[in-house]
């Protein structure tokens, strides 16, 4: 309180006198970086004891702020002065992690955020989906709660829709029209799929390879043809230019081929074939081939021997007529009797000598 005049009253006397320190009014300026005054605190130290703490400094700073660099004891030298403190927003790392339906994760994204406003937007959630995929939902902004917390936003592959024409020679007609679909990150169509579409009754000509899509709704054509029966004629000529038999094989154009084993199966009763079996493949329907054979020759009735065995092939053991217009497995017929004198006459002589020698 203020003080009064004071008498003394004797020798010695003594006057007791109340006073206290004198107190300072200092303040703590916390802005940011960019000269931005967050908040003002004011602080009471006294004229003897002018600290202010580095604990103080450090309690007051504002929520959602951190110091840029630690605090130290602040001594104030005069009534009123003021200190500027350096601070920037607490940052918080938050992560988004984009999952498929079956929990597998395909990317996970680090983003930072700030404790004052951690929020991440739907459109930077939208633009961060990885390449290939698209959201399952919409999403909406997220707020994060905490420093590292996490997000997980479900995506599935984009999927394309790719046709394929099955079509007719010649483009002549689209036999059958089939869609697939693929994901665009391997935009694969394998071959097989593509086979088991064929439409019914048809068969693709050309092999059937993968087909990779280059876009969404790509339409690829395939050449398929219609199967069809056809009938393969074998005829038997013997020796003599005679048709020994006659077989009639059923076949396709996807499946064109009369076997050798079939051939075999065919061969007159004890008939040789003058060259090798081999598959006869028909180009076209009602197609005719010759297929040579030696049939044995008939035991001769005995003769009266003169000058010992003779095996000459007279001109009346020579084959007469022929036939013309039909195709031999490799050959035609007008080179069936070269073939027969230069390379089968010694089977001729082989089985009739062997006749008479029974």
């Amino acid at each position: 309180t203020p003080a009064t005049d004071w008498t003394a009253n004797s020798n010695g006397d003594k006057k007791v006198i109340q006073v206290r320190e004198i107190e300072w009014a200092v303040s703590l300026e916390y802005q940011t970086t960019d000269g931005t005054a967050v908040k003002t605190e004011t602080i009471q130290v006294t004229q003897v004891n002018p600290i202010v703490t580095a604990q103080t400094i450090t309690d007051r700073v504002p929520t959602g702020y951190e110091l840029v660099t630690p605090a130290t004891d602040w001594t104030a030298t005069a009534n009123g002065e003021k200190k500027v403190i350096q601070i920037r927003e607490v940052e918080w790392e938050v992560h988004l992690e984009y999952q498929t339906a079956d929990g597998t994760v395909v990317k996970t994204e680090a983003l930072q955020v700030t404790q004052l406003n951690p929020v991440v937007t739907a459109q930077i959630i939208t633009e961060k989906v990885p390449t290939g995929y698209e959201l399952v939902d919409s999403v909406t902004d997220w707020t994060a709660t905490s420093n590292e917390d996490k997000k997980v936003i479900q995506v599935r592959e984009i999927e394309w829709t790719i046709t394929i024409e099955f079509i007719t020679e010649n483009v002549k007609g689209i036999v059958e029209t089939v869609t697939f679909t693929v994901g665009n990150l391997n935009p694969v169509i394998e071959a097989q799929p593509i086979m088991d579409a064929i439409p019914a009754g048809y068969y693709a000509p050309n092999e059937i390879k993968d087909l990779r899509a280059t876009k969404d709704g790509e339409v690829f054509q395939i050449v398929v043809v219609k199967i069809e029966e056809w009938e393969g004629i074998v005829h038997f000529v013997d020796q003599n230019g005679n048709m020994v038999k006659t077989e009639i094989y059923k076949v396709t154009n996807k499946e064109p081929m009369i076997r050798v084993e079939e051939l075999g199966k065919a061969l007159p009763i004890g008939a040789i074939s003058v060259k090798p079996l081999e598959e006869i493949t028909v180009t076209k329907d009602k197609e005719e081939f010759i297929i040579e054979v030696v049939m044995p020759i008939e035991e001769e009735p005995n003769q009266p021997e003169i000058g010992g065995d003779d095996d000459t092939i007279t001109d009346s053991d020579q084959p007469e007529g022929s036939i013309e217009g039909i195709q031999t497995g490799d050959t035609t017929q007008a080179g069936l009797w070269a073939a027969i004198m230069s390379g089968s006459i010694g089977v001729f002589a082989y089985l009739k000598r062997k006749k008479k020698n029974i």
